[in-house]
């Protein structure tokens, strides 16, 4: 029997970031033994968990052809305001960072659906809008937050951190099931790929550009969640790293910055990858901002490999 190899091509190119992933885990363990070990995948998944949750939330704009730049700012939002109203109710500070996050969703939306704003220029805008916001709320480091909140989100078991590793594998269940077996993820493919031939097909293009954003806030509210149980404090800077470590994600996990093409395994792979990056430089004991410089040359190959993906196909 012969190997089928338009079949072993289009698995490559379906699963290609899960192999980079286990190449480059394979090459840091090779250099840094300990990098395997059980604690240290634990902790590669505990700083992967949030940064995942932003990265769904870009992922699903990118695909419909926008971006959304608050996703960032709305994480340490999320810190700010969990750290001030923890002191009267967990669940009401969690009720009330969730319907924040919708609600600056919401107006990212309408600026995009009802008003044509350039999504980039929109989401910049709310950007400056919500971290003042945060600012206002927390100007530096501080306030209060639940241990309890805290321990149900990192759920240890046995010293092992099993809440992020459950949220994890969620998010990634969730996001590949929303987008490749869902109505909804249909839709959106369809509008990425040609919003005017979506339209033709009696698809509500902007009702369903609103659904989006809206859940990009929704899920940059739930990383806030974990960053804040991570870091115990509110804090206007910590959802910064996030914003750009998102994109980078997203491209470099093979969705197209032109909309209506990706996977969303390959993102997940590739948040563990910029995970796994900034463990490998820890243990090496290098300083950990040099992940930025990687992160940007991840980013800048990825948009020249899909520069010329793009011209491939024409």
């Amino acid at each position: 029997m012969g190997v089928n190899f338009k079949s072993v091509k289009r698995l490559l190119s379906d699963w290609y970031m899960i192999v980079v992933l286990f190449v480059i885990w394979g090459s840091f363990t090779a250099i840094a033994p300990a990098f395997s070990s059980v604690p240290n995948i634990v902790r590669v998944i505990v700083f992967s968990t949030p940064l995942l949750a932003v990265t769904l939330s870009q992922n699903i704009v990118i695909l419909v052809k926008g971006f959304d730049l608050t996703v960032g700012s709305l994480v340490s939002l999320m810190t700010a305001i969990l750290s001030v109203l923890m002191t009267w109710s967990v669940a009401g500070s969690i009720v009330v960072a969730f319907l924040v996050g919708g609600l600056v969703g919401l107006v990212n939306g309408i600026g995009v659906t009802k008003f044509n704003v350039n999504p980039f220029l929109m989401t910049l805008s709310m950007m400056f809008v919500v971290d003042g916001i945060t600012l206002i709320i927390r100007p530096s480091p501080g306030g209060y937050i639940s241990r309890t909140f805290a321990s149900y989100m990192m759920l240890d078991l046995g010293g092992i951190a099993i809440g992020p590793i459950v949220a994890f594998i969620g998010l990634a269940l969730f996001g590949a099931l929303l987008l490749e077996k869902r109505h909804l993820g249909r839709l959106i493919y369809a509008i990425g790929d040609s919003e005017e031939k979506a339209f033709l097909r009696g698809i509500d293009v902007q009702r369903i550009k609103l659904k989006v954003y809206i859940m990009s806030g929704l899920f940059a509210a739930f990383g806030g969640l974990y960053v804040a149980a991570q870091a115990l404090t509110g804090d206007p800077a910590l959802g910064s790293p996030l914003l750009f470590a998102s994109i980078a994600a997203v491209l470099f996990g093979g969705t197209s910055v032109t909309g209506g093409v990706g996977r969303f395994p390959n993102t997940c792979a590739a948040v563990l990858i910029l995970g796994s990056i900034t463990s490998f430089l820890f243990y090496q004991g290098w300083i950990v901002w040099y992940r930025y410089i990687i992160n940007g040359a991840l980013l800048i190959t990825a948009a020249i490999v899909q520069r010329y993906t793009a011209l491939g196909r024409r």
